[in-house]
């Protein structure tokens, strides 16, 4: 089975992995459009807890735009997602890998495999800044 994900143990705290990790974005041109902290979201929302776990959208405007142009239905996997996590008294940071994304059907849209590779290629690399 191919992985689908890169995942990284860190050496922060929950807390700082999620600064250090929305800093590291922002220098090299990408952004967060959303934080959501489900341990936050599903205390209130279920009544459970969980340990610590904030899910990033995340997107390069340039990409997105490039992406766009050459298909429409390249919005159906914008923006690409990252997680912050605690398992064990550890902190990882996480990546769904944008080359994994790509349904069948756009695939073969030669511009999108190319903008998911670089988005996936740029975003592993920010990993190991964090």
């Amino acid at each position: 089975m191919r992985s689908i994900a890169l995942v990284r143990r860190v050496e922060l705290s929950h807390e700082e992995a999620v600064v250090k990790l929305k800093e590291t974005l922002k220098t090299n041109g990408w952004g967060v459009l959303t934080d959501i902290d489900l341990k936050a979201t599903l205390k209130e929302k279920a009544g459970v807890d969980v340990e610590r776990y904030n899910i990033l959208d995340v997107c390069n405007p340039k990409l997105a735009v490039e992406g766009l142009k050459a298909s429409k239905e390249a919005g159906l996997v914008l923006p690409c997602k990252m997680v912050v996590y605690d398992r064990a008294e550890e902190t990882f940071i996480g990546l769904y890998l944008p080359t994994k994304q790509l349904p069948e059907e756009l695939r073969n849209v030669v511009a999108l495999q190319r903008i998911a590779e670089e988005a996936e290629a740029s975003l592993k690399a920010l990993m190991q800044e964090v």
